[in-house]
């Protein structure tokens, strides 16, 4: 298990990574962690503060929740087709597309179907 120290080293390197994904979730990372350790808080403030201004919109918006989250202020609600992890943007690759209700129907018939065969299945097998 690690210490909060190379917890934190850890979030230190990541905030800095190529990969804008790692960024995010690193800033996102970096306010829980301030929040349970507050003996990291200014070192997190100072590296979340330097992410507020990443070229990637979804690591701004991490960094922006995080300092927010440190400093006790509300969150704000999901914008219109965002999807929120913790209290960052999951980026919109790894979102999930929408889904009709007629999609959604043909998703439960289909389950209650195989739950039916593999009932009736089990039944003339014992």
């Amino acid at each position: 298990m690690e210490t909060p120290q190379e917890e934190f080293r850890e979030m230190q390197t990541e905030i800095t990574d190529e990969d804008p994904i790692v960024r995010g979730m690193a800033a996102v990372d970096l306010g829980s962690f301030a929040c349970e350790h507050p003996e990291y808080k200014d070192q997190a403030i100072a590296l979340l503060e330097k992410s507020v201004n990443d070229p990637d919109e979804d690591v701004r918006t991490s960094a922006t929740r995080s300092l927010e989250m440190i400093a006790g202020k509300k969150m704000i609600e999901a914008e219109e087709g965002k999807q929120i992890i913790g209290f960052g943007y999951l980026p919109e690759e790894y979102q999930r597309p929408e889904t009709g209700s007629k999609q959604s129907l043909m998703s439960c018939v289909c389950c209650i179907a195989l739950i039916l065969i593999l009932s009736i299945s089990l039944i003339y097998l014992f």
